[in-house]
């Protein structure tokens, strides 16, 4: 059985995006982009289907972030020398 936002096709509020990249350590500022994106997008992956769990995309944004974050922070570095 499932319950509440564990259903499939359930589409944040951006109030539940907000507080979710808030407990992972993200700014308001990405949580924003993030539903931006997808709500421009009417909900829907890059194949046209349905996004099914919000929070499994949530997660590859910020894995993105941190990805192009770190390799920013390494370009610095190696510029330096």
């Amino acid at each position: 059985m499932l319950t509440n936002d564990v259903r499939k096709n359930i589409i944040p509020t951006p109030l539940q995006v907000l507080i979710y990249f808030d407990q992972k350590g993200f700014s308001e500022a990405e949580a924003i982009n993030f539903y931006a994106f997808f709500d421009s997008n009417n909900w829907v992956g890059k194949k046209g289907s349905p996004i099914k769990n919000w929070r499994v995309k949530a997660s590859e944004w910020m894995w993105q972030l941190q990805k192009k974050h770190s390799y920013q922070r390494s370009k610095r570095k190696i510029s330096r020398y």
